[in-house]
């Protein structure tokens, strides 16, 4: 019974301690974007310059905020600032919150401004203002495949937003009816996204009964409450921690929701007191009763000398070299119990045959439900093919050699833990090998009448060939299902580039090595018993040769018909080997006249 109770236990807590790993771990980083238009670059703590969102992977962040202005000056922070961020992210794996301030520029505990377009709005105007804001936004999310987990309908709405109308103090049930109007907004675009609703000051007990109080008593719906955690001096983060963990527990008992940190940060000063409070956060979160702790963003930890803002975790000298994290960074990586990512091949498939030559698609999924993805590897057995660290994974694999491979992929993730997918096997398949053995390579053929027909033959060592196709240059000459083609009325010329193509019934292709021919008209002559005589090789050689001549004279003239030779009876004559290229005229001994060209 000890045995069976020590394996339960156990078992609870990596149950428990998987639960705890899901912890958002996020960064808001609004001003990402402006900071990189203005110059600003990042270094790894290796110093080697990457990222943003590549190196905030490094510490555990699995999460990002950014805010939403309406209208916004510059644009900054503007809808469609919004949506490029967060597809950078999205595509990165990173876990998504934002955060509306339905205001212009920021709004927070000391100011709520309504945006200009909305300032002469009446209360049921400013709801519907909200609604449409908001499902604009997000909308406009959805459009590029982005779903957040988390919306704020506000912005550290201590005492209410769209003031003087939502001013909690004066009119919470005006602040109840518009926290309304983003929750039904967020839940038509995105049902499963859960509402926040985020006040400052987290230590403040009293400032969260009235608010959510007030709010839930007015009939407003959300589902976590969010808290800013800022100490008023480094050392103060202990205290602070303690009297927010208190406030965490008794907004759980009294109101059932469950808890974010939407914002923390401390001085850039004191790197070691931010780990530390980042660390004991965390610790608080998992300690939440029914794991209502959801998770903690550091408010633009990235933003090294930027619009006087301290509460960083960057930190360098602007102008000589680009920043590098702080210490407090480092405190995201507490209790940070590291999943192995998933991986799976998408194609090619199992046991398929492919031809010689061929370029392989090597696609897969990987995905990190704690974390993100480094990078995948492809590998032929022990062989590493390629490396891809950007999603979609792939790689094209340019002719494997002839034989079978079993291919496989790993993903490793920002952690280092890596999981290798099942296997695939593919067969490539050799291409058949295929020779023309006639007419022979360089050869000359004589025509008649300025055609002739070639005999295209092949030869092969493949046994399933089911046609051949012949080419001269990329123009298709004929095809056969025999070793043999008639090429018929081929005119005089040089072809430089006969090929023949063979394809298998499996569909695979072989092309033989090229062949060069050339076809030369041969001039005739009739000796007295009218058999043929040949003046050959005209015109490819120097010379010209007759046979059988039966000791005939031959004379012979140039185009101009001055004679410029006389060759005595012979049966065999050789001339012509001095001459100019030109025309001649071959006089045979019984008058007869024949054309001849020297080229």
């Amino acid at each position: 019974m000890k045995k069976i109770f020590l394996i339960t236990i156990v078992f609870l807590l990596l149950l428990d301690n998987n639960a705890q790993s899901q912890i958002a771990r996020g960064a808001d980083v609004g001003w990402l974007s402006q900071m990189e238009n203005s110059g600003r670059t990042w270094r790894d703590s290796n110093g080697i310059q990457r990222d943003l969102f590549d190196i905030l992977d490094d510490y555990c962040i699995n999460s990002i905020r950014l805010r939403v202005w309406v209208n916004p000056a510059n644009g900054w922070n503007g809808k469609q600032d919004v949506v490029n961020v967060a597809k950078r992210a999205a595509a990165k794996g990173y876990r998504l919150m934002i955060d509306f301030h339905y205001s212009d520029s920021w709004a927070d505990p000391g100011q709520q401004t309504k945006p200009a377009a909305w300032a002469n709005y009446n209360v049921s105007q400013l709801g519907q203002a909200v609604y449409n804001h908001t499902t604009e936004v997000l909308n406009a999310l959805k459009g590029q495949n982005i779903t957040p987990e988390w919306v704020q309908v506000g912005n550290e709405i201590n005492n209410g937003l769209l003031w003087p109308e939502g001013q909690a103090s004066t009119n919470m049930a005006n602040y109840a009816s518009f926290v309304n109007k983003g929750y039904e907004a967020v839940k038509a675009v995105f049902p499963n996204t859960k509402v926040i609703v985020h006040i400052a000051n987290g230590f403040d007990n009293a400032l969260f009964r009235w608010n959510i109080g007030g709010l839930i008593s007015n009939g407003a719906k959300f589902d976590i409450i969010g808290m800013s955690m800022y100490p008023n001096t480094p050392q103060d983060w202990q205290t602070y921690a303690q009297q927010t963990l208190t406030n965490m527990n008794d907004m759980i008992s009294k109101y059932n929701k469950e808890i974010m940190v939407s914002e923390i940060g401390v001085s850039v000063s004191a790197p070691q007191e931010g780990r530390q409070f980042v660390e004991q956060v965390i610790k608080n979160l998992q300690s939440l009763s029914n794991k209502k702790g959801l998770g903690i963003f550091w408010w633009e930890p990235e933003a090294y000398n930027w619009q006087g803002y301290d509460k960083v975790a960057w930190t360098g000298n602007w102008g000589n070299s680009p920043y590098q994290a702080t210490d407090a960074m480092s405190g995201f990586k507490y209790n940070c119990e590291n999943k192995p990512p998933s991986i799976t091949f998408s194609s090619p498939g199992n046991n398929i045959n492919l031809c010689q030559g061929t370029h392989v698609e090597l696609n897969a999924n990987a995905i990190d439900s704690d974390g993100l993805i480094s990078r995948v590897n492809f590998h032929d057995g022990t062989t590493l093919l390629y490396t891809d660290y950007n999603a979609p994974y792939s790689y094209s694999w340019e002719s494997p050699s002839v034989g079978t491979h079993t291919i496989s992929a790993q993903a490793i993730d920002n952690l280092n833990a890596a999981t290798t997918s099942g296997t695939s096997t593919i067969t490539i398949i050799a291409a058949p090998q295929i020779t023309i053995t006639s007419p022979a390579n360089n050869s000359i053929l004589p025509s008649s009448g300025g055609f002739t027909t070639v005999t295209l033959n092949i030869q092969t060592t493949s046994p399933d060939i089911t046609l051949i196709e012949f080419y001269n240059g990329n123009n298709l000459i004929g095809n056969t299902q025999t070793n043999s083609y008639a090429w018929n009325q081929v005119p005089n010329g040089s072809y430089k580039n006969i090929t023949a193509l063979a394809t298998t019934s499996g569909g695979c292709k072989g092309t033989s090595a090229p062949i060069s021919f050339e076809i030369n008209t041969v001039t005739g002559l009739k000796d007295n018993f009218n058999a043929d005589i040949t003046i050959y090789p005209n015109p490819s050689s120097n010379g010209f040769n007759i046979d059988h001549l039966n000791n005939s004279l031959v004379e012979i003239y140039n185009s101009q018909g001055q004679q410029i030779e006389q060759i005595q009876p012979a049966k065999h004559v050789s001339f012509g080997s001095q001459y100019l290229p030109g025309i001649y005229l071959v006089r045979y001994g019984n008058g007869r006249m024949v054309k001849v060209i020297k080229y």
